[in-house]
């Protein structure tokens, strides 16, 4: 497998895609640490910058194909900081060279990347995705592990509200453990009310 990719973009391509994805990371900025933006090369001469839910491409010259995700946040200073005109990213493996001044580690892969959620996802929306089918380096590609477990625990604590609330309208022979099961199907999507 070829590991590496070199892109050069100029910095004004790069800094309109960083803002056309910049609602996403200010939606989910409480994960401002752990949220990538995906640089991609799929189709010489083309870059598709993404995020979870969005993206935007642009053309720049380019060597290889794959994809590697970076902070969103470092991602941006980095290119707002830049005095060239012109930059310069070398991945090869684990790693991103920037103007062959500044190196990094990041994501690389050559595996679909593609999450089903929306730019604006939610708790909900992320426990209604399927993650046993998803590989694990998607998961870690993206950074999602913690939004996971977060999403996870809201949503058992607000079963658990919905359910306290509920206890003393619900018939004799109902039981928690039933209840809060058939809350659980109707946020996944799985039972209609």
């Amino acid at each position: 497998m070829n590991d590496t990719i070199t892109i050069r973009a100029t910095k004004k391509s790069l800094s309109t895609a960083v803002k056309a994805l910049f609602a996403g990371y200010k939606k989910h900025a409480k994960y401002s640490d752990a949220y990538k933006l995906s640089l991609s090369v799929a189709t010489p001469g083309l870059v598709t910058a993404r995020v979870l839910g969005g993206e935007y491409s642009f053309e720049a010259e380019t060597e290889g194909t794959g994809s590697f995700s970076v902070s969103y946040r470092w991602f941006r200073l980095f290119v707002k900081d830049c005095k060239m005109k012109q930059i310069c990213m070398a991945v090869n493996g684990g790693s991103l060279c920037l103007n062959n001044t500044a190196t990094i580690k990041v994501e690389y892969t050559t595996a679909d990347i593609n999450v089903p959620l929306s730019l604006f996802y939610t708790p909900g929306e992320i426990t209604r995705v399927d993650w046993p089918n998803i590989n694990e380096q998607i998961i870690d590609y993206w950074g999602l592990k913690p939004q996971i477990e977060e999403a996870e625990n809201r949503i058992k604590d607000v079963i658990n509200t919905v359910y306290i609330k509920l206890a003393d309208y619900l018939p004799p022979n109902s039981t928690e453990s039933k209840i809060k099961e058939k809350i659980r199907e109707i946020i996944a999507g799985k039972s209609m009310c």
